[in-house]
Formats: C-alpha cells, sequence, structure tokens
C-alpha cells in the first residue's frame, strides 16, 4: 500500500499550539471557531454553510493585533449534528496571499510573535 502525497503547502496549526491565542471572525457576518491555521487558509467551524466560491474576509484577532486577509470557500461540508443545534459546518478557506507571520512562525519553529512590519494584512 503506497502512502498518500503530501499536497499541503503549509504546516497546519491548531489553536492550542501557537504561541499567542487567536480568535476568528469571518465577514460577511459570521463567528467561527478555528480548526485550523496555516500560512495559506484557514478551516473553520461554523452554523451556516458557507458556498465555495465565494469570496470572504478572514478577521484574525490577538490582543492588540487585528489581521484581516481576504479569501475565498474552498470547500464546505457538514462535520457534524446535533438534535438540540442541527448541522455544524467546516469551510476551508484559502487566502489571496499568504499569511506571512505564521509563514515566519513555521520557520523559526514557532516563536514568531507577529513583529516587524510589512506582513499581509496587518493592521
Amino acid at each position: 500500500m503506497t502512502r498518500p502525497v503530501e499536497r499541503r503547502a503549509a504546516r497546519r496549526w491548531i489553536p492550542r499550539d501557537l504561541p499567542w491565542p487567536i480568535a476568528c471572525r469571518v465577514a460577511p457576518g459570521h463567528e467561527v471557531a478555528i480548526v485550523n491555521l496555516s500560512a495559506v487558509g484557514v478551516l473553520i467551524a461554523v452554523a451556516a454553510p458557507l458556498p465555495p466560491g465565494r469570496a470572504v474576509t478572514v478577521h484574525l484577532v490577538r490582543s492588540s493585533r487585528r489581521v484581516a486577509l481576504a479569501g475565498a470557500v474552498a470547500r464546505c461540508y457538514v462535520a457534524s449534528i446535533a438534535r438540540g443545534s442541527g448541522a455544524r459546518y467546516h469551510a476551508g478557506i484559502a487566502f489571496s496571499r499568504w499569511f506571512e507571520p505564521l509563514w515566519e512562525l513555521d520557520s523559526l519553529g514557532g516563536e514568531d510573535e507577529w513583529a516587524g512590519g510589512g506582513h499581509v494584512g496587518t493592521s
């Protein structure tokens, strides 16, 4: 049996493995939870389905730092169904440009603190 070919363009981070807490919101109008995050996209848990191809803005928030990243929904599927709350979806969002601070975090072994200027979408 052959191993599947690794097609990922960047390391995936789950929120608890990041060196700083991070929150996420997807515009327009969705409060979400991060399943995993990479320099090229994010997988989120959301209450409503997001249609593939839809342009979105991902807002990442860390203490006093906010980042807005343009992207598009690459896929969306039912992740779970609960009797009381209904379906919960996972949506994969591909960023339009690399999220530089996370790309640098990959190369630094986890020590980056979003320091420096010129990062994609930082404010």
